[in-house]
Formats: C-alpha cells, sequence, structure tokens
C-alpha cells in the first residue's frame, strides 16, 4: 500500500499538471462560453487536490490511512482526466485560417468528446464528496488549527450535506452561529389548536406553508429540569435550523414553541421541502400500510434507503443521536426527478423530537420504551433495565437497529407488526408472556439470512444484517460504530443504486 508521503507526492504531481493544462487552454476561455464550466471544474479540482494534500500531511482524517486505496483511485481518475485533456489540448491547430472554435472542435473531436471530459470531472468530484462525507461522520474533537483545516476541506471539496453538518456540528458545540429558528406566538396557533391539529406528526399550514409537527413532552420533575429541557430543544432547534433538506433528507427546522398550563411540552415545526398531494401517503408508515397505494419497484425502494441511510449519516455527523427511527418518522415526499407517483417519491428524515445532542447533559429519565409498536423498532439492549433500573444511555448502534428494522420493512414493503405477529401479541399482553426483544431480533435475523438475498440482493441483505446484528455487539465506540455503518450499511446501498 502506498504511503502517505507517496499520495502527497501524486498530488503534488496532479496539481504541477492540472495547473499546466489550466494555462495552456485560458487563453481560448472567451471563445464559448460553455469552457467557463471547464476553467470552474479544474480550478475547483486544483483547490480539492492541495487541502487534501494539507489534510494527509498534518495526519488528521484517520479515514485516509485506513482507506488508502479509496484516494488513490480517487487520484487515478483525475491523473486519466489530466492525461486526456493534456493530450487533447496538444492536438489544438495551428493552421490561422481556422476559427478558434473550429480550433477547439478540433481539439475535443466535436461537442461530445467536451462534453465527456466535463462528465468525468463530476464524476470525479462526486467521488470526492463521498470521501469528504465519510472524514465528516469519522470526524473527532479536534485542535483549533485543525478545526480551520477541516472546515476549509468541507467548504472546498465537500457538497451542500457536509457542509450544512459541520454547520449543524459547529451550534452543538457552542462555536457557531446560536441563532435559533425564531419562538412562535400563540396567537398564530389559535386557528390549529381549535382542531386538535397540534399533535406529534401533523402537517398542518402555517404562514400558507406546509408545516411537520413535533411534540417534545416534558419528563422533568422540577422546574430546573423543566428548563433545561426547554434549553435542550432551542439548542436542538437551533441545530436543526443549519439543515439542508435536498442533500441531507433531513426536515428543516422553522421555529419552536414551549406549552405549559397542562401541555408541558416543546412544539417544533419543520419546512416541507416539496408540497405532498392530498390523497398522498405522507409517511412511509401510511404508504405501506395503505393498500391502494402501489408497491414501488425494487430500485425506487433502494434509493429510498440510500436516502434514508443518507439522512442517518447526515444526524450522525451533525452530533445528533436520533432515537425514534421507524416509518412513522420517514415522510414520502414528491421528488423533483419524477412526476407524482410512488415510484417518483424522495424519503426525508423527521422524528427528531426525542433526538438527544450527545454532548448536553439534558434531563433524561433513561427508561425503557413503553409504546407496544415503538418497541419493535428498539435495540434489544434499550429493552433490559439495568440495577439501577435505567436502560443503556442511547448510542449510534441503537439507531442501526432501528435503522435496519425500516430496512426490512422497506424491501418487504410489510410493517414488523406483521412479520413478527406472534411476538406483537407477546407484547400486548397475550398468552401472559413477555415480549422478548431478543428473541424478535433473532427472528429477523433469520428472515433476512433465508430470503433476502434473493429478495434484494446480497448487498441490500448484508447492510440489514449489519444493522440487525452486528449494531448489538456492546465492546465497539461509537467511532466504530460510524465507521461501521459507513462502510457496511451506507457504501454498499449506495453501490447497488448507481
Amino acid at each position: 500500500m502506498a504511503s502517505p508521503m507517496d499520495i502527497v507526492d501524486t498530488i503534488l504531481k496532479l496539481v504541477e499538471l492540472g495547473e499546466e493544462i489550466h494555462k495552456r487552454y485560458k487563453m481560448y476561455i472567451g471563445s464559448e462560453a460553455d469552457l467557463g464550466e471547464l476553467d470552474t471544474r479544474i480550478r475547483a479540482g486544483l483547490m480539492v487536490l492541495e487541502v487534501f494534500g494539507k489534510v494527509i500531511e498534518r495526519g488528521i482524517g484517520g479515514l485516509l490511512y485506513r482507506h488508502q486505496e479509496a484516494i488513490i483511485l480517487l487520484l487515478g481518475h483525475l491523473q486519466g482526466v489530466f492525461d486526456r485533456l493534456d493530450k487533447q489540448l496538444s492536438r489544438f491547430p495551428r493552421d490561422e485560417k481556422l476559427s478558434i472554435i473550429s480550433k477547439l472542435r478540433w481539439t475535443f473531436k466535436g461537442k461530445s468528446g467536451y462534453e465527456a471530459v466535463l462528465q468525468e470531472m463530476a464524476d470525479w468530484r462526486r467521488e470526492v464528496h463521498d470521501v469528504v462525507d465519510a472524514m465528516k461522520l469519522l470526524q473527532e474533537d479536534e485542535n483549533d488549527e485543525d478545526r480551520v483545516l477541516y472546515k476549509q476541506l468541507f467548504e472546498v471539496c465537500g457538497g451542500p450535506g457536509v457542509r450544512s453538518a459541520d454547520a449543524m456540528d459547529a451550534v452543538r458545540r457552542g462555536r457557531g452561529d446560536l441563532s435559533e429558528p425564531p419562538a412562535l406566538e400563540e396567537n398564530e396557533l389559535k386557528s390549529l389548536n381549535s382542531g386538535n391539529n397540534l399533535r406529534d406528526g401533523n402537517r398542518v399550514i402555517l404562514k400558507g406553508k406546509s408545516t411537520f409537527v413535533e411534540c417534545r413532552y416534558s419528563e422533568a420533575r422540577s422546574p430546573e429540569e423543566i428548563q433545561e429541557s426547554i434549553a435542550d430543544v432551542k439548542i436542538l432547534a437551533a441545530v436543526l435550523g443549519k439543515v439542508d433538506a435536498p442533500a441531507m433528507h433531513i426536515l428543516r427546522c422553522r421555529g419552536t414553541l414551549y406549552q405549559g398550563d397542562g401541555f408541558d411540552r416543546s412544539l417544533l415545526f419543520y419546512e416541507v421541502p416539496r408540497e405532498p398531494t392530498t390523497q398522498s401517503p405522507w409517511t412511509l408508515a401510511q404508504a405501506i400500510e395503505d393498500k391502494r397505494t402501489m408497491k414501488p419497484s425494487l430500485d425506487a425502494r433502494i434509493r429510498n434507503a440510500v436516502e434514508i441511510c443518507t439522512a442517518v449519516m447526515f444526524t450522525h455527523s451533525a452530533g445528533l443521536v436520533h432515537k425514534s427511527i421507524q416509518p412513522e418518522n420517514i415522510l414520502i415526499l414528491n421528488s423533483s426527478r419524477s412526476n407524482d407517483s410512488v415510484l417518483g417519491k424522495s424519503a426525508y428524515l423527521a422524528g427528531f423530537d426525542a433526538a438527544r445532542l450527545r454532548d448536553l447533559s439534558a434531563y433524561s429519565a433513561q427508561r425503557a420504551e413503553t409504546d407496544p409498536l415503538r418497541r419493535l423498532y428498539q435495540h434489544p439492549e434499550r429493552q433490559l433495565a439495568q440495577s439501577d433500573g435505567k436502560v443503556v444511555r442511547f448510542g449510534i448502534r441503537h439507531d442501526m437497529y432501528s435503522l435496519g428494522v425500516v430496512l426490512l420493512e422497506l424491501a418487504m414493503w410489510r410493517r414488523v407488526a406483521q412479520i413478527a405477529d406472534p411476538e406483537l401479541q407477546k407484547l400486548r399482553g397475550a398468552r401472559g408472556q413477555a415480549f422478548d426483544a431478543r428473541r424478535l431480533q433473532a427472528k429477523l435475523v433469520e428472515l433476512v439470512r433465508q430470503s433476502f438475498a434473493g429478495l434484494t440482493g446480497p448487498r441490500y441483505a448484508g447492510a440489514v444484517l449489519c444493522c440487525l446484528q452486528d449494531s448489538v455487539v456492546s465492546h465497539k465506540d461509537e467511532r466504530e460504530m460510524r465507521e461501521m455503518f459507513y462502510e457496511r450499511v451506507l457504501q454498499p446501498l449506495k453501490q447497488i443504486a448507481v
């Protein structure tokens, strides 16, 4: 395997070659407007290379050392693009009788050759985004100098999702823009309250726009705990106010309100990025249960699986633990890539009313889930009380387990309550037997092993098994779980969807 210094040397040589190419064709940039796009992409590529070189030299971003093959492939891809550009520009005719446009057409062998170069540069940039997304997911606490370099890396090399995740993480750590979305006034909600619309998971019209409502009920008992809980929600709203919904597949918070006087709850209001139709199922749970809804193709379901996993990745990258991943908290909205049909829907993660800010100490009773349906999505470890009567504190592996159940439902297009009906009956108290979360987990794992390879293919099956089975391993720390999620869940699913 190449050493870090070999990679740095390769980067320096590529920068030198890229700068030479840039100089050679820049004199012709005014001859055709399209060349401006190539100019932008080459300059962006050079900036990416320079920042990567700095990152590797400083030794930060542990992902790079464990995934040097991926970095080498990135460099090899760009090397190929630069070599072809170098060869094409060397063919530039010297005949003064030809116009600049004719010379450029000769150089690139027509517009299709030029567009092929642009497409290769775009493909390379997407590959870079994948690597930078992983670096953000695995980012540890760093010193000021490394933090500045990370910020430059995300701004120059990352897509809008990773830049938003970095801004969210900065707010969570108290370093970024701490201004929260505006608090809503009670009088804005009077008409909504009258219809009992302010319920968890409802869609309401607020200031002319569809808005998703979440209710966070306080578990606190003392005034101090109530204030701590309210402060936690305000920070959560500020963090979620930095979301880039199209890139992250997470809803952006547009405001919050605390209601006392018997309610004892905080309301969180979220922008709906694409207006649903009145006939459309609103959540993944509704879509699966609605017998009038046509089952989407496997390709469409895999695309939705990637979108959900992308949302989970950015949630964890921002330092949040979701705690309530289930179909009721996944919105199915119109996609800009298709018409208003089930096959053209995109998935967005909601349900952050239970989310925990990893580094904050906001009040939490750490009680086991008691709702019969929600318990079907909870990690077995979250079902068993410890000696102090509390369950273990939520972590990333618990989110992964919940995600695995959702991915299983998405593939089978059936609710887990139907798949595991005997266990659900026990959960509801039938037959006088206690619900056994580990028995349910074993049943789901067995189901995936027996039927998913033929139903979805081995990569999807492997991703679901990783969530349902390997997330139960308790000796792995949070960073190891994030790495496992990226390598064995998100990346294999993205490879299927390509």
